[in-house]
């Protein structure tokens, strides 16, 4: 018989607090500073859970959390390096209200590097979806500002009802363990830099913050994959425009005078995402199961076509250099002789984010 875990849908959580009356204040700690010395360089991990329809249950929130922080310092963790995550950090989010990647800013950096002598820091969201789980991850270099590397592991959930808290927790360590080994981590410096891109956050219509954060890992993997560039984080340049009264969706003057003053950019690329639901016209058919419960409209898109567009754009002048676009069309969610299958969404995105940026720069690099 098939185990797994119980499902609530359409909840939206980020779980960067400690909640009052938490049954999970028992589970274990994540992982504290480790050794050698308190001197030595540190990574610091700043994880984040994010629940969409996701298991819920025996796997609380701050459980999930927690366990997720200890993993992720058990894989980043390197000799002569400590890796700094857990209470002292929760302190720092707390104090700061921070409860999701997208409240990470400029002296939110500051002060984690500053107070842990951290040269490297991770910011991770674990994303629970109905039936899968997404872990992005990116790494950023403190003393640059610039992201080193970025990626996303995609981990399918098994279905049923759960057994015991017990097994349901070992079962999902397991899971989160296998997501964090596969995460391809390269701390390398770029030798030659071809400039300085910034990536203003994927605009999208119709979606949720769950694909948009897919994309736009995709989207820093596949630009770092193609040429060494200077990649400020988002982080930090959205956290700059904002802090002048500009929004970082809006591509202003003013915002392109700051991210060229401030961050030394030459250019600027420009993603969007539209969704194109087709009902009934045969892509990709939906072979729903009696007992699935409904879900909300492109909580994943597995199904929905979408139409990915790049711009590049000179920071200075604001002209365009060029342009991509691609269109996604989803795999199929039936496979050989009729069976369901659940197609991983990661690689769809990151298949068709890699053909736009070649596209976007030319396959040899003749672009900007």
């Amino acid at each position: 018989m098939r185990t797994g875990f119980r499902t609530l849908h359409a909840v939206a959580v980020a779980a960067a607090l400690v909640l009052p009356g938490d049954p999970a204040a028992a589970a274990p700690e994540a992982a504290p500073e480790s050794a050698p010395g308190s001197d030595a360089p540190a990574t610091a991990v700043i994880a984040f859970v994010a629940y969409r329809g996701a298991p819920t249950h025996d796997l609380h929130p701050t459980w999930v959390r927690r366990t997720a922080s200890s993993v992720l310092a058990d894989a980043l963790a390197e000799s002569g390096r400590r890796v700094v995550t857990g209470p002292d950090l929760e302190s720092v989010l707390q104090a700061r209200r921070i409860r999701s990647n997208r409240d990470v800013d400029a002296a939110l950096v500051d002060e984690v590097a500053g107070r842990h002598a951290a040269d490297r820091i991770v910011v991770a969201t674990l994303t629970l979806h109905r039936d899968r789980l997404h872990l992005l991850a990116r790494g950023l270099r403190p003393g640059t500002g610039t992201v080193a590397w970025a990626d996303a592991v995609e981990e399918i959930l098994p279905a049923g009802e759960p057994e015991d808290p017990e097994t349901d927790r070992a079962r999902f360590r397991e899971i989160l363990v296998r997501a964090a080994a596969a995460l391809r981590i390269d701390w390398s410096v770029p030798t030659d830099p071809r400039g300085t891109l910034v990536v203003l956050p994927v605009r999208a219509e119709g979606t949720d913050h769950g694909l948009t954060d897919l994309v736009s890992s995709s989207l820093f993997r596949a630009l770092l994959a193609h040429g060494d560039w200077n990649l400020p984080d988002p982080a930090l340049t959205e956290s700059a425009v904002r802090s002048e009264g500009l929004h970082p969706l809006q591509l202003q003057a003013a915002s392109r005078r700051l991210l060229a003053e401030r961050f030394e950019a030459r250019w600027l690329v420009v993603p969007r995402l539209l969704p194109f639901p087709i009902p009934g016209a045969g892509l990709a058919p939906i072979a729903a199961e009696d007992d699935e419960p409904s879900r909300p409209p492109f909580e994943l898109g597995e199904r929905t076509p979408f139409h990915l567009s790049l711009t590049l754009i000179e920071c200075t002048s604001g002209k365009v250099i060029e342009g991509a676009a691609e269109y996604l069309v989803p795999d199929s969610g039936i496979g050989m002789f009729g069976v369901t299958r659940r197609p991983p969404s990661v690689q769809r995105f990151e298949r068709g984010v890699g053909r736009a940026v070649s596209s976007l720069f030319g396959d040899g690099g003749g672009n900007p």
